[in-house]
């Protein structure tokens, strides 16, 4: 029986993500896969935006399903990494103007987002394709996935 099929009668049954991902295996995953999943989320870093954007129109993207989700999380990050900049950068800008004192430590509100960069980096380094919270779902959500 095929877990995604919707036809009438079937079982009312849901499957996790890692269920439905038959790449999540971290032994099915070629080297190139995983070096290209793992550069998408680290060059965010240095060069946002740039080499996921191009693995996604490379035809290694259309036939790896690792690739293309390591992609295109890795923009979808670059974008919830975007927004709470913003908001950091406003949080930073208010401890300046409320005390001088706390620009010394401030700069810590800035660390989250290199943290997720290097960490998804690190996953798909090793060949595992895991669920970010609420990303995962909303990409899903979109078919963009």
């Amino acid at each position: 029986m095929d877990p995604t099929n919707d036809a009438p009668g079937a079982p009312d049954q849901r499957f996790t993500l890692r269920e439905l991902q038959p790449w999540n295996d971290p032994d099915r995953v070629t080297d190139n896969e995983r070096l290209l999943g793992g550069l998408c989320y680290v060059s965010q870093i240095l060069v946002p935006l740039l080499l996921p954007i191009i693995v996604l129109l490379t035809d290694e993207a259309r036939q790896s399903l690792f690739i293309r989700y390591h992609a295109v999380h890795s923009l979808a990050l670059f974008g919830v990494s975007f927004v709470y900049s913003l908001f950091a950068l406003f949080g930073f800008l208010l401890l300046l103007l409320i005390t001088g004192c706390l620009i010394c430590v401030a700069w810590v509100l800035f660390v989250p987002p290199l943290i997720m960069m290097i960490y998804y980096g690190w996953q798909a380094f090793v060949g595992r394709a895991p669920v970010m919270p609420w990303v995962t779902e909303t990409l899903q959500r979109y078919d963009l996935l």
